[in-house]
């Protein structure tokens, strides 16, 4: 039976594909869009298990893009929650770091940031 993977590596799985959207694209258009508009100091936001191809990916495409459009390495500040719990801590870190945005990758990451900020209003 074919399997189709969206966003996850399973090369180990016969008559398995996988369609993978580009990291590395979506950081460029996302952190250019910021940095047009006069961001500086940008978060990104992270749930889940951290240690995945495609989270390490991101991450890496987050810091490289940011210092490409001339962004310090001290202005791209990732925060990364692994249980429910923590995504309240890494929210709040990122607004203590004073960031004017924060990019969101993954499914719900945005909807999960926006409640909190929310809250914090």
């Amino acid at each position: 039976l074919p399997l189709v993977n969206i966003n996850a590596q399973t090369p180990h799985i016969p008559n398995s594909v996988t369609v993978a959207s580009d990291s590395v694209q979506g950081m460029q258009l996302a952190i250019k869009h910021l940095v047009d508009r006069g961001h500086k100091r940008i978060g990104m936001f992270t749930k889940g298990v951290s240690d995945t191809y495609c989270a390490n990916y991101r991450q890496q495409a987050f810091k490289d893009v940011g210092i490409e459009l001339g962004l310090s390495p001290s202005d791209l500040i990732i925060q990364h929650a692994i249980t429910k719990s923590d995504h309240y801590e890494a929210i709040g870190k990122l607004v203590r770091h004073e960031v004017t945005a924060i990019i969101c990758p993954g499914e719900d990451s945005g909807v999960i940031a926006a409640y909190i900020l929310n809250l914090f209003n």
